[in-house]
């Protein structure tokens, strides 16, 4: 069975640039390379879950002092 490789690295083996990509679909070269970066989506990604755990169990304290009359 073969590994799956990154869209990027897909690209470069077939000679398709960034620019290709933004020409025939109508986005920025910038907004291409931010899209297709697997690293960077899933690290934005993982922080934003990470902010919402964050903030939900702030409130979920929040909401428990309020339910015990503090």
């Amino acid at each position: 069975m073969q590994e799956k490789i990154s869209i990027k690295r897909l690209m470069k083996e077939s000679s398709v640039t960034l620019s290709d990509v933004a020409k025939a679909s109508g986005h920025d070269r910038s907004a291409v390379c931010h899209a297709i970066d697997e690293d960077l989506i899933n690290h934005i990604q993982q922080t934003a879950l990470k902010l919402i755990e964050e903030r939900n169990e702030r409130v979920g304290i929040q909401l428990s002092l309020f339910k015990d009359g503090q």
